[in-house]
């Protein structure tokens, strides 16, 4: 069952944001180390990789030998990864009962007007994004209760 008119804190949408940077980031990233030359976020093999780390997976790409490795947690849980610094794309966002596009925004603005929609009235688009995805189908891919 759907909860209409649900709605996330100020600290569930800055979690949310930072998650969907990051998102974004290493599907950017991926695509450089593979030598990815069309647009990544369209590619198997980078939305595969990027889910698996979502999911809390290191992954070891070896381009000598042009193969992935995965590692499960027990072997870096003690590792700390800082994130890589990429430019972030401005956000659009679309507001399905007034049928209402906007954007761009920076993500500063997109964080505070989080808590202010209804998740399942908001769709939203990035660059790095394959296409617009509800705000709480996003949410529910990318935070984990």
């Amino acid at each position: 069952m759907k909860i209409l008119n649900q709605r996330l804190t100020p600290k569930e949408a800055s979690q949310l944001c930072a998650r969907m940077k990051l998102a974004t980031a290493v599907k950017l990233r991926l695509g450089e180390i593979l030598g990815i030359k069309d647009d990544p976020k369209d590619d198997p093999l980078v939305c595969r990789l990027s889910h698996n780390l979502n999911e809390g997976q290191v992954i070891t790409i070896d381009t000598v030998e042009c193969k992935v490795v995965g590692l499960s947690p027990e072997y870096y849980h003690h590792i700390e990864l800082p994130p890589a610094k990429h430019p972030e794309p401005p956000v659009f966002y679309h507001l399905k009962s007034k049928d209402l596009k906007k954007g761009p925004i920076d993500w500063k603005t997109f964080e505070r007007l989080i808590p202010t929609w209804a998740l399942e009235d908001i769709s939203v688009w990035h660059e790095g994004m394959s296409g617009w995805l509800p705000l709480d189908e996003i949410r529910g891919i990318i935070i984990r209760d």
